[in-house]
């Protein structure tokens, strides 16, 4: 049975979130953590509109056929009548090395004994050294929101203001989760 499109009003699911690392598929399991971080940030915020869990949103999917690799196959429009909802929130996390840094230094210490005639009786050394490297990550996410209609109403990418040797995606996925906030907070829609 298909929902009328009154029941479908104001429902926005989040869709797993494409993961890319060095431009080539990377671990789902990153694009499911993308995905409810947005389910967690947006619910808290959803004045008015139904943010459908993530669990309840895959398992729509895999019900009507629509797989990661078969998600291409499908449009929006057509997303939007499986999962029974009038929005939805489709997200890319890329993950790129950046510059690596390193850093080394040392120490040593040389001590020469003598007798009283100058002649060396004893010598002894000790030295350290110490070396970190950082491996440092360039991250964008980028988000798109589409209608029930086809009809993409935001398409928006941010790259993380500083290179972080975590590759956590949190502050450019919150940075682009500000815009959908007040948007949906201020009833816009």
């Amino acid at each position: 049975m298909t929902a009328s499109p009154a029941d479908n009003h104001n429902k926005i699911p989040i869709l797993p979130f494409t993961y890319l690392l060095e431009n080539q598929p990377g671990a789902d399991a990153i694009g499911y953590k993308a995905q409810d971080d947005t389910y967690a940030f947006l619910s808290k915020h959803s004045a008015g509109y139904t943010i459908i869990d993530t669990r309840t949103t895959n398992a729509a999917l895999a019900k009507g056929g629509v797989t990661k690799g078969k998600m291409m196959n499908f449009t929006m429009k057509e997303i939007c009548a499986i999962l029974g909802v009038e929005y939805v929130i489709d997200g890319t996390v890329t993950q790129n090395k950046g510059y690596q840094t390193s850093y080394t230094s040392g120490s040593s210490n040389t001590k020469v004994k003598t007798d009283n005639d100058k002649n060396i009786k004893g010598v002894s050394s000790y030295g350290s050294s110490t070396s970190n490297a950082a491996q440092n990550y360039e991250v964008s996410v980028s988000l798109h929101i589409y209608m029930d209609t086809n009809a993409s109403i935001y398409n928006q990418s941010h790259k993380a203001f500083f290179a972080n040797t975590d590759g956590s995606f949190s502050s450019p996925l919150e940075y682009l989760m500000v815009p959908i906030i007040q948007k949906i907070v201020l009833g816009g829609g």
